[in-house]
């Protein structure tokens, strides 16, 4: 007999299981500037683009800001619990779905800590 498994809280709040329909990560160890087609922000200044996220060259620990909405001023604690990789690597990741608001959708809920 099957299990049925219940989506988690977060995953509820922000819509139900969503995915990207393509996505690339890949590590930038070039020193060209750090870039992204949305404000990498906690704040709520997304603007819609048409279902695609493009950043470059940007470390895992904004990517962690960005998804998670954590505040600049919450921001060390999170900073010192993160390996060193994660703060100084910088990786790009490219992305593409028709859901065109599935990045703030995600983006909507903070989990609890």
């Amino acid at each position: 007999m099957a299990q049925t498994r219940t989506a988690p809280q977060w995953q509820a709040a922000a819509g139900g299981a969503k995915e990207f329909d393509v996505a690339s990560v890949r590590q930038n160890k070039s020193d060209d500037k750090a870039k992204s087609n949305v404000p990498l922000t906690a704040g709520k200044t997304y603007v819609p683009n048409g279902g695609v996220f493009s950043a470059t060259n940007q470390s895992l620990f904004t990517y962690i800001l960005f998804a998670y909405k954590v505040r600049l001023n919450e921001a060390w604690d999170q900073w010192k619990r993160l390996p060193q990789w994660a703060r100084t690597d910088s990786f790009d990741i490219q992305a593409k779905t028709e859901d065109h608001g599935l990045v703030e959708r995600r983006r909507r809920h903070r989990p609890s800590y």
